[in-house]
């Protein structure tokens, strides 16, 4: 099993000199490959591989390019690569494209040591080939075998490193058996099939409205003092989502052995509603907190089990009726005599669906006929 350790780093002013430096070759490397990429097959029809371009990497004559470690080299180049070949899966799968794009200086903000080029001297200090001993905060111990380093910079000019690690054991199998459904809403963040409702923090409607005053003032006068503090904001607000979603998530794996939730589209959601509507999904961050889930899940030895979302807010948890509502009905009535919040009702359906799921898992792993 792999993971990601993150930790900040405090660069001196040469260390950060080095690094930028390292950025812009790799980013006028990129630009470089992607270049030739488009012009070779627009001429001639004619396509490049990554290893074809790594052998003349440095004939592209990027400035400062020879002070950048070798397999920090090879790696942009096989980023690139990278691009190309997921553009190429989602054409063939019928996908949205997305034809990698030239980059700016300002918005290429890592690089990788993929092998070597990097070593934890102790629990203070990392050596990165051609860059030097940089201090380290090591705020929880790395265990496993680290395979790759990669080195960050966030829109406030604050430095990290990421250790890719091999933890080198298998997840663990849980015995809890506790299953739960949960619907995730803009309302209220997320509401579970026993009745709890986890409250939203509508950070945006706090930090945005900031980042809204900012974002004019920077707008008319280009002042970088505004802009500098528009990162952070923005920055700001990343850290208070990534903050509520890793404890909400963590919680639920802590206490459930199974979650059921709805596989959302969220893109298409936001594509098809209204602007104050997107702006709440957009806010809820449905997507990453299921990542969250699902890698947290796995890791715990716990199951997190995504289900149609198609009527589980119409369709009545305990008769089976289907009955139309609009986002305003916040409360489920049906003939049948039930009567509650329509959150807990699509809930209800979302651990029913789910545990079907499960049902016919199990069957089939003992070689039964799902019947």
């Amino acid at each position: 099993m792999k993971k990601i350790y993150k930790y900040r780093i405090y660069p001196t002013k040469a260390h950060i000199a080095k690094m930028e430096s390292a950025l812009a070759a790799c980013c006028g490397l990129y630009n470089a490959c992607l270049e030739e990429r488009i012009t070779l097959h627009k001429e001639k029809g004619v396509s490049v591989s990554g290893y074809d371009q790594i052998g003349r990497a440095y004939a592209y004559g990027v400035n400062g390019l020879r002070d950048v470690y070798a397999q920090v080299v090879q790696d942009t180049v096989l980023r690139l690569d990278k691009a190309f070949k997921a553009f190429f899966r989602r054409v063939k799968n019928g996908g949205k494209p997305g034809f990698p794009r030239f980059r700016s200086v300002k918005r290429y903000d890592s690089f990788c040591y993929p092998q070597s080029g990097f070593k934890l001297n102790d629990e203070k200090h990392l050596k990165l080939s051609k860059i030097g001993i940089v201090k380290i905060k090591l705020h929880r111990p790395i265990q496993g075998t680290v395979k790759q380093c990669t080195v960050k910079r966030d829109g406030c000019g604050h430095w990290y490193v990421c250790f890719s690690v091999d933890t080198n054991r298998k997840p663990r199998k849980s015995r809890n058996k506790k299953v739960i459904g949960m619907d995730l809403g803009c309302e209220s963040f997320a509401t579970l099939s026993d009745g709890t409702v986890v409250k939203h923090p509508h950070y945006y409607k706090e930090t945005g409205k900031e980042i809204g005053v900012v974002q004019a003032k920077y707008s008319r006068t280009k002042n970088l003092r505004h802009k500098a503090k528009l990162n952070r904001l923005h920055t700001k607000l990343v850290n208070q989502h990534n903050d509520f979603l890793h404890k909400e998530s963590r919680k639920l794996v802590n206490k459930y052995g199974a979650v059921c939730v709805e596989k959302l589209d969220v893109a298409g959601m936001v594509d098809g509603g209204h602007r104050s509507l997107n702006r709440s999904i957009m806010d809820s961050c449905w997507g990453k907190f299921v990542f969250m889930l699902v890698y947290k899940a796995e890791e715990a030895g716990k199951r997190v089990i995504e289900v149609n979302p198609a009527y589980t807010s119409q369709r009545c948890s305990r008769c089976g009726t289907v009955a139309e509502k609009s986002l305003g009905d916040r409360t489920h009535r049906c003939g049948c005599g039930l009567v509650t919040g329509r959150d807990v009702n699509a809930a209800l359906n979302i651990l029913a669906s789910g545990t079907e799921a499960l049902r016919l898992e199990r069957k089939k792993a003992v070689g039964l006929s799902p019947r």
